[in-house]
């Protein structure tokens, strides 16, 4: 059974556009990971700067593996542009 990751994240005033670029690069990333069924960067309607990062994956265990192969300072660069750490977890059906 799979399991879906959904991370929300909050970009500072002026500062949704910009996450929302470097968080493409990142999904486009993650989809082509092993075991990724699927990922979906979402704006809010009423927030264009409240963002979801919608995954799907075989298990936490292959998101987690997909997560080491990315470079430490990919993640550091993305904390600028939020109000505070993004938050995630792993859902089931």
């Amino acid at each position: 059974m799979s399991v879906t990751r959904i991370n929300e994240l909050q970009a500072l005033p002026g500062q949704a556009d910009a996450l929302w670029e470097h968080l493409k690069s990142f999904t486009r990333r993650i989809a082509a990971c092993p075991g990724c069924h699927s990922c979906q960067l979402l704006r809010a309607e009423d927030d264009p700067g409240r963002l979801l990062v919608f995954e799907v994956w075989d298990d936490a265990e292959a998101h987690k593996a997909a997560l080491k192969t990315f470079p430490p300072d990919a993640f550091a660069r993305t904390l600028p542009l939020l109000v505070g750490p993004p938050t995630g977890r792993y859902y089931r059906e």
